[in-house]
């Protein structure tokens, strides 16, 4: 079938139930509601309202590099490098950083971000683990001997809310 086969054989037969003048079995199966249509082409009867979350991030010491942004939706990931739902990469201005996430489903979310300073990709560390480079935690979550649990960065999201946040860089 050619590209315009599909659209061919429905004008056909949308033109032979027109010149018979009586309902046929083709015009009864076109004849959908509109929430049947919806379903019919794959999409859902009524899509969710998606939100956004816009961090504001200051106390950069520096406009050089890179600030690495991570979002996550779950306790069991976060702040692991493999459980982000979305990262970001963002150049500084005026010692402030500025992560936009949108279209997110309502939920509770956690934001882990560093300073890449120098630019080379990695979240630098000193002796015994102690970084060399800024980071932080949405809701500006303590970090004692290790990093924040989930629940003490999270934050609710609902539904279609565009939530702006601030937190600092520490260094």
């Amino acid at each position: 079938m050619g590209p315009y086969g599909i659209w061919s054989t429905l004008t056909a037969v949308v033109t032979l139930v027109v010149m018979n003048g009586s309902p046929t079995w083709a015009e009864e199966a076109m004849a959908f509601s509109p929430a049947e249509q919806s379903q019919a082409v794959g999409a859902p009867a009524s899509a969710p309202r998606l939100g956004s979350l816009t961090l504001s991030i200051s106390g950069l010491r520096s406009d050089k590099g890179t600030v690495h942004v991570a979002l996550y939706d779950s306790p069991d990931h976060f702040p692991a490098n493999d459980g982000m739902v979305s990262v970001l990469s963002i150049h500084p201005a005026n010692q402030r950083a500025e992560a936009i996430f949108d279209a997110l489903p309502a939920g509770h979310y956690a934001i882990a971000f560093y300073h890449d300073e120098n630019a080379n990709g990695v979240f630098d560390r000193g002796l015994l683990g102690v970084p060399l480079e800024g980071f932080g935690f949405s809701r500006d979550a303590r970090v004692t001997l290790k990093p924040p649990s989930f629940s003490d960065a999270a934050l609710g999201l609902e539904a279609g809310q565009q939530r702006a946040i601030e937190a600092k860089m520490r260094y």
